[in-house]
């Protein structure tokens, strides 16, 4: 059985920009790259944007959910699950929420799949947390 394990986890980053280069090696880390590699085993594809959350949008971001606090901002880098049917969508969670394999950790899991959203496609939210690159 799944259980989240990292709760309330802070970086240790000196600065905004430290936290954007940490960030920036975690997106380009071997333990991405084996996640990354293990959903596409599954015809699972993987969308990744060519750079990290734009600066403007990550300050708005870290003032409104975190009061200011950079280190609680995890969701800097990311990429894309695309998910053509069910059975991938059940794989691709099932592989995320086993990714201490890979040596990272879920430090969040929220699954709005069944919230139909007017503006949005449905989604499950997966965050993960790189160790290596704190």
């Amino acid at each position: 059985s799944y259980e989240l394990k990292a709760n309330k986890i802070k970086q240790h980053a000196k600065s905004i920009e430290d936290l954007r280069e940490r960030s920036e090696n975690a997106m380009n880390s071997i333990e991405i790259k084996n996640l990354v590699t293990e959903l596409q085993k599954y015809e699972i594809t993987v969308v990744k944007p060519p750079s990290l959350k734009g600066n403007e949008r990550l300050l708005e971001k870290i003032q409104a959910d975190y009061s200011g606090d950079f280190n609680q901002a995890f969701d800097i880098g990311r990429f894309t699950i695309l998910c053509d049917n069910p059975t991938k969508l059940q794989t691709a969670v099932t592989v995320m929420k086993k990714v201490e394999q890979f040596d990272l950790i879920v430090s969040e899991d929220k699954d709005f799949f069944d919230k139909q959203s007017k503006t949005h496609h449905r989604f499950h939210n997966i965050k993960l947390y790189v160790p290596k690159y704190d």
